[in-house]
């Protein structure tokens, strides 16, 4: 019997993030401060570390890691607490919080993804063969997500598993405009 490793490094986050994740923002506004990583005991109120990834105004912020897979027979697990907000719902800006698994080939292309997500109103993504969206309640609680990755696959019609040989992980916050 195999016994079970964990592939990502620093996936329990309790080494500094940035030092074995990668911190991306897109739109960042240097007279707002608005992308933020922060990493911390207090958030969960078990002893171990989490991180926090946030976004204001528009574009995104994202941590994620890149990591060689054996195969698609894997097992995910996370827990993710989950918070969107915008002040002005009636203009179709909106934000979203996501925890994403995009599907890799050898060459770093995406070649599909899963999102557990929480969103605002105004909000017009939709599965596709290549997306497959999974909601997730906004709340101030912590929830456990767990899936078998060739299972979730399933969802991904237009993905050729054979190709997939690497997984990307990554919180990311996306605002669409300025919510």
């Amino acid at each position: 019997m195999a016994s079970a490793r964990e592939l990502l490094v620093n996936g329990n986050f309790e080494d500094p993030a940035r030092t074995t994740w990668r911190w991306d923002t897109f739109g960042v506004f240097n007279d707002t401060g608005d992308c933020h990583l922060w990493q911390s005991y207090y958030y969960d109120p078990d002893l171990d570390r989490e991180v926090c990834v946030h976004k204001t105004l528009h574009q995104w912020a994202m941590l994620s890691q890149t990591v060689d897979i054996p195969n698609t027979n894997l097992n995910f697990s996370a827990s993710a607490k989950f918070f969107a907000k915008t002040e002005r719902p009636d203009t179709g800006y909106y934000a979203c919080a996501n925890l994403i698994l995009s599907y890799l080939d050898a060459n770093d292309s995406v070649l599909g993804e899963t999102r557990i997500y929480v969103h605002t109103v105004g909000c017009d993504w939709k599965s596709t063969p290549v997306l497959h969206l999974i909601d997730a309640p906004d709340s101030t609680r912590w929830h456990n997500y767990a899936f078998n990755v060739n299972d979730e696959l399933n969802n991904l019609a237009g993905v050729n598993r054979a190709d997939v040989v690497k997984i990307r992980a990554g919180v990311w916050s996306y605002v669409r405009n300025n919510c």
